[in-house]
């Protein structure tokens, strides 16, 4: 067959082929293969942390595209310039946690300079060594970064997207000379994602942030290291201390009246002691807190022992026949051998009776203090037992005093 003829025959299958051949090309080998591959084996575990909780390929996909995010953010620079508030100085922790994640292997070496030089000259303790290992990695960023989220979240560190929004709107400016609906807006049709995606991702690096000052906040810190933050501070202060005697002014001072006292007292009495406000700067006080005056009545068993008469066999006996499945035990049912079977056997009035007997005492003792106590009780409010609750509210401590019995 002639070969012009054919094309001309066979043109429209060709041009199809040509584009789709054309569209593999633009996509990209490794598109193409995923769109082969389809979503089978993105929820399959490829490896375990924590208390064996499950990787999944679809989690490390997510972590990767939250990390592009961070990156396209700029976070690295946003987390320099972060600060130690009190002392002005660099986060040393903001600064780890952004070369870890976004130096890509390639230490900063401005940023690398100056945390050797400044672990050197204050004897941190973190040494070259140390330093060099984060560099030496085995994994990609991402990874670390669905770790160091996950354990994070597990702490319970979470920061909302806002206080993320507020930072951003803080630090834009400064770093990138835009505003923050400017640059966001940018953020949003470059990368093809939500406002809130962007905040959620910042917001997590926030919160591992928080999660590393915790997790360190009880670290020893060593005296060159509070030289070094006082340093930082730039400021100093001379004191020159004169200590003044009270002892010494107390001849020239007169003595207060009644009246002032009285005056003194009616001003401050309404104020517990140390109390201090611009009406009293000096911490007068006279109240006191709200207090109980308490009466009791306390009964010593050992004397009671001694006018309680002892239980008779009579009483014993009918309460041994009463409780008997008290007094139970497991035997052997053939005492001749060590392996037959357990049975129950109630143990004999004889074995029993001096336990018996000690029961029945104390419990005649017990009660002969509660019939007591419940005497004392009735005589003592005798006076008031005629009144309901609404009347005795209403009666004042003094009239109360008054009508309370004597034990």
């Amino acid at each position: 067959m002639n070969l012009v003829k054919w094309l001309r025959k066979n043109n429209t299958k060709i041009m199809a082929i040509v584009v789709i051949v054309i569209m593999i090309g633009f996509i990209g080998g490794s598109s193409l293969s995923y769109i082969l591959r389809g979503s089978s084996g993105t929820n399959k575990t490829i490896a375990y942390y924590a208390d064996k909780m499950k990787i999944k390929r679809v989690d490390l996909m997510q972590a990767q595209n939250e990390l592009e995010l961070l990156k396209s953010l700029q976070s690295a620079k946003i987390l320099k310039m972060l600060q130690i508030p009190l002392i002005q100085t660099p986060d040393f922790h903001a600064l780890m946690l952004g070369e870890l994640l976004f130096s890509d292997q390639r230490p900063s070496p401005d940023v690398l300079a100056y945390v050797k030089q400044t672990a050197t000259q204050y004897q941190l303790r973190i040494g070259n060594e140390q330093i060099d290992a984060m560099y030496n990695r085995t994994v990609q960023s991402y990874f670390y970064w669905f770790l160091l989220s996950k354990e994070a979240e597990r702490a319970g560190f979470k920061v909302d997207n806002e206080n993320a929004r507020m930072l951003l709107s803080q630090a834009i400016p400064s770093l990138f000379g835009q505003n923050y609906a400017t640059f966001m807006t940018r953020m949003v049709s470059s990368n093809t994602v939500s406002e809130t995606e962007i905040l959620s991702a910042f917001a997590k690096l926030l919160s591992i942030l928080r999660y590393s000052h915790s997790i360190c906040s009880d670290e020893d810190i060593t005296n060159r290291q509070l030289k070094h933050m006082m340093a930082w501070e730039e400021e100093g202060i001379n004191v020159e201390l004169v200590e003044l005697n009270s002892d010494d002014f107390i001849e020239e001072q007169e003595e207060p009246s009644e009246t002032q006292i009285s005056e003194h007292f009616e001003q401050y009495k309404t104020y517990f002691p140390n109390e201090i406000d611009e009406y009293n700067p000096y911490g007068f006080g006279y109240m006191l807190p709200d207090r109980v005056k308490i009466e009791y009545l306390a009964i010593k068993l050992d004397d009671l022992s001694k006018i309680v008469k002892e239980p008779d066999f009579d009483e014993m006996e009918e309460f041994y026949n009463t409780n008997k499945e008290q007094y139970t035990e497991q035997v052997l049912s053939n005492p001749d051998d060590p392996n037959s079977e357990l049975v129950t056997r109630t143990k004999p009035f004889s074995v029993m009776a001096d336990t018996i007997s000690k029961q029945l005492f104390d419990k005649k003792v017990n009660a002969q203090a509660a019939s007591i106590i419940q005497e004392a009780v009735n005589i003592s409010d005798a006076s008031i037992q005629d009144f309901n609750e609404t009347e005795l509210n209403n009666i004042s401590l003094e009239e109360r005093i008054k009508l309370a019995g004597s034990y």
